[in-house]
């Protein structure tokens, strides 16, 4: 009998693993076939839209126009919930460890992506040297480790107001320009990590991406600031947030 519950535990262990590792990979086989068949990707996804149009038009609007309304935040996680049940029953333990896994790969991209974008941003600053590199002051890490939307959003808020209190001012313009600047995309970055409502955090950054520091400064440039007044612009802009994203969530900035 024992050797009989060692070997069932033994199989439940090795479909589990299983699992995981298909899960994981199958994440990373989705992102490349998306990637390397964008036509057949468009079509999916209309095709996808269409039928959810046909059963449930105003809905599948509403949430189109507003993805991070709580209505379509609500959707998406109980239609989640929904076929991770169906995962589980129909696969067992096997589907379970697949869902384990696509959440790890999720996970490992999101990582990915703020270190290679951290890279990108240190070897970009040191070809153009635009401007020198400038120690900038952490900011704490969110808590609790996995705010809901509003929380994450008051976190950011927050963060944000504090910004110019932990400028280091007797630097020139400059110096100060890039503090606020790398501040701000540090704190865009460890909300959106600490979200747990992942599927938005990953719209986010798709939409919403951390700008480089040439990127911002061309921005402002563009608009006809020069000289200091282009360090103070980007310094003003750095310290104030979305009012429009602030009102959706009562948040007072």
């Amino acid at each position: 009998m024992i050797s009989n519950i060692s070997g069932a535990v033994q199989n439940a262990g090795s479909a589990f693993g299983s699992g995981v590792r298909d899960g994981f990979v199958g994440y990373y086989q989705g992102l490349w076939n998306a990637v390397t068949n964008p036509v057949d990707t468009a079509v999916n996804v209309a095709a996808s839209y269409y039928n959810n149009l046909r059963t449930d038009p105003i809905g599948t609007v509403l949430r189109s126009a507003m993805p991070f309304s709580p209505h379509a935040i609500a959707h998406r996680r109980v239609q989640r919930m929904m076929d991770n049940a169906s995962t589980v029953w129909n696969d067992g333990i096997y589907g379970y460890g697949t869902i384990v896994g696509d959440v790890a790969a999720q996970g490992s991209m999101v990582a990915a992506g703020y270190g290679v974008g951290r890279g990108i941003n240190a070897i970009a600053g040191g070809i153009r040297g635009l401007a020198p590199r400038v120690p900038t002051p952490r900011v704490p890490n969110p808590r609790p480790s996995s705010p809901t939307n509003p929380q994450a959003r008051q976190w950011y808020t927050n963060q944000v107001r504090q910004m110019p209190s932990r400028i280091d001012t007797s630097q020139p313009l400059q110096q100060q320009a890039q503090q606020s600047f790398n501040m701000r995309n540090q704190i865009r970055t460890q909300s959106r990590l600490s979200m747990e409502d992942r599927v938005s955090a990953e719209m986010l950054n798709q939409a919403r991406p951390n700008l480089t520091w040439e990127q911002v400064v061309a921005r402002y440039q563009a608009r006809g600031f020069s000289g200091d007044d282009l360090w103070r612009e980007i310094i003003r802009a750095s310290q104030r947030s979305n009012p429009q994203v602030n009102q959706f969530f009562g948040i007072d900035p």
